[in-house]
């Protein structure tokens, strides 16, 4: 028997081993994420180098501790996001490279940085020097271009991360910029290679499929996207749109988080989960975001700004009922 155990465990070791040999690591399978074209244009003509998004916390409770593959567009509140949701990877995809650019001046400091309060003061005119060197170790080729993206930004950056720290523990909601073990956590991420800043479009026919084929690849459910206000931009049946949304391994728990503007000043702050949104996507019975809000959408208790869908294009409502919900209120729920 004894004998029958080793030749079991000989035998698994010559199966497994050249699958194992085959395995790519993290930093190849991000490589293989190809670039879309850059735009014919930017938004407005001019790039979004920090969010305007002031009311983002309002996603906390639906983010936290998911996991998984996370995937955002734009800029500072994806770290806001990877650390509330814990996740174990993250993609950040923009079409100006611009964004992009400026996603690796962040990595960079997050490098150096050992706190919030280094990470913030990085930022500032007065710490220009140790800004460039930090930019210099991290990415010598490309630091002359990160070096004019980082002085842009920078008062931007600045001001938005001094006005999250300031303002949203106000709102129950600390983030990286003020809290050590947020902060810690983002740094990881990027010392241990889990993040990957690629030029991508929703609606094109690259970067979003390829994404979709490294989750699958690595074996990882995308369980957070941050769509931003992009979809304010353009309808659901844009180009390559419906097929990029519909092949992201999204399951039951993920989230999509929307962004829809009500205003100059202010935005709807709007989520679902993935399938939720594929359904709808899938049905072609909204022609975009503004008409799903309209269709589908419910405020949350109180906040006059967040609101959830969870109604699906047959009718049915997918909210779960709390466990210790009488009977009645579970039937009323499907």
């Amino acid at each position: 028997m004894r004998m029958f155990g080793w030749l079991v465990l000989v035998c698994l070791v010559g199966f497994h081993a050249p699958l194992m040999a085959q395995e790519t690591s993290l930093a190849d399978d991000f490589k293989k994420i190809r670039r879309d074209p850059p735009p014919e244009s930017l938004t407005q003509g001019h790039s979004y180098l920090t969010s305007d998004e002031a009311e983002l916390y309002l996603f906390k409770d639906a983010v936290t501790e998911r996991g998984g593959l996370y995937v955002g567009l734009g800029t500072d509140p994806n770290y806001v996001f990877a650390a509330w949701s814990k996740a174990d990877v993250a993609v950040l995809v923009d079409f100006d490279q611009n964004v992009v650019d400026l996603h690796a001046v962040y990595g960079a400091f997050f490098k150096q940085a050992k706190t919030p309060q280094e990470f913030i003061a990085l930022w500032e005119k007065t710490a220009e020097e140790s800004a460039h060197a930090a930019i210099d170790a991290f990415d010598a080729k490309r630091a002359k271009r990160l070096k004019r993206i980082y002085k842009a930004g920078r008062k931007k950056v600045l001001a938005r991360l001094e006005w999250m720290r300031d303002t949203w523990p106000g709102f129950g909601a600390s983030t990286f910029a003020n809290d050590a073990a947020q902060y810690t956590y983002v740094a990881k991420m990027w010392n241990e290679g889990r993040v990957h800043a690629v030029r991508g479009d929703l609606t094109k026919d690259k970067t979003m499929s390829d994404i979709a084929k490294f989750a699958k690849r690595r074996g990882l459910n995308l369980t957070t996207l941050y769509l931003t206000n992009a979809e304010y931009y353009f309808p659901f049946e844009t180009e390559q749109y419906p097929s990029n949304i519909m092949g992201l391994p999204m399951p039951e728990d993920s989230v999509v988080l929307h962004t829809f503007p009500r205003s100059q000043k202010e935005y709807r702050y709007v989520y679902q989960t993935g399938p939720v949104y594929q359904a709808w996507i899938k049905s072609k019975k909204v022609e975009d975001l503004r008409a799903l809000i309209r269709r589908a959408a419910k405020k949350v208790g109180d906040q006059d700004h967040l609101y959830r869908i969870t109604k699906l294009p047959n009718g049915k409502d997918t909210a779960q009922a709390p466990a210790n919900a009488p009977k009645a209120a579970e039937k009323a729920a499907e």
